[in-house]
């Protein structure tokens, strides 16, 4: 019994040292290329559908990890990222009723969403693959983009006003 304990306190030590450790956080690229706290460090490029994009620059290759967090304000608040060519981005938006989309159109009830201060953590690997984490949550895993010269920036729906704002970037 006493040999029972010990290995049970031996091993939620070693849990708890990988804990610390950082063994369980999501992959970060390590070096911050942008870090913006205000929408006005970013320009207005143009609307589409009701959603305005506002450009961050170039992305870089991967792997590089994009953090963005807001608390948006206005009567149906819209927000997220865009990606990709110009002509042709990617849309990830969140809205302020639990429910996140890729595209324009394709919401999806996300549980860990809250009307509120959210989350966004994508991070894209050496390979092209990406997963998109909101509050801490994975909520979707693909390819986001091609191989073509991309960019990258924030979505904001009409009327939607955003407060505690931060975005940075980083890329190894």
């Amino acid at each position: 019994m006493k040999r029972v304990l010990l290995a049970l306190l031996a091993g939620s030590l070693i849990l708890i040292a990988v804990s610390i450790a950082g063994v369980a956080n999501p992959p970060q690229a390590a070096t911050v290329m942008l870090s913006i706290r205000e929408l006005a460090g970013l320009s207005r490029l143009d609307e589409r559908a009701g959603i305005a994009r506002y450009g961050a620059g170039p992305l870089p290759s991967p792997p590089y990890t994009i953090e963005a967090q807001m608390l948006p304000a206005g009567p149906a608040p819209v927000w997220g990222l865009w990606l990709g060519a110009a002509a042709a981005p990617v849309y990830i938006l969140l809205d302020n009723e639990s429910y996140f989309s890729i595209g324009l159109n394709d919401w999806r009830p996300f549980l860990h969403l809250r009307s509120g201060l959210n989350r966004v953590y994508l991070h894209v690997d050496r390979s092209g693959n990406a997963t998109l984490r909101l509050n801490g949550e994975i909520a979707w895993q693909g390819q986001l983009i091609g191989s073509a010269p991309a960019e990258w920036g924030v979505a904001l729906g009409a009327e939607t006003y955003p407060t505690d704002f931060h975005l940075v970037l980083r890329a190894d």
